[in-house]
């Protein structure tokens, strides 16, 4: 099995204060599915968390292009899949905890975009 994982890690708030994943929350299709080739996103809402390190990995058969913007709710994150199959999205906030939900399950379709047997391969923001 070769699959790839993607990861970023984006700091909230002050150090030195620790968030509660508890009271994140992620949102949006890219968490359910999407189609190779073709970007899909979720958001992930931090406004009542407080501060902490807020950390994404998508691990799949494929690595994947991430990408991150900030939003006045949190974090808008797109990634595009370039293999069929499951893919698992963690979102961790304030250490090692995953947030409500984490990690989601999402299906991708559509054609392989890569060749199979690459390297594992992490790609970070």
């Amino acid at each position: 099995g070769s699959s790839g994982s993607s990861g970023f890690k984006v700091r909230v708030g002050e150090p030195g204060q620790a968030g509660n994943p508890a009271l994140v929350s992620a949102y949006g299709t890219g968490l359910e599915g999407g189609t190779t080739g073709i970007q899909s996103e979720f958001f992930i809402n931090t406004t009542r968390a407080g501060p902490g390190t807020l950390s994404v990995t998508i691990e799949g058969p494929s690595k994947v292009k991430m990408d991150c913007q900030e939003t006045p709710e949190g974090y808008k994150v797109m990634y595009t899949p370039m293999a069929p199959g499951n893919y698992l999205i963690s979102v961790k906030y304030g250490g090692p905890n995953h947030i409500v939900g984490s990690p989601f399950k999402a299906k991708v379709t559509g054609q392989r975009l890569v060749s199979p047997g690459s390297a594992n391969e992490t790609s970070s923001i």
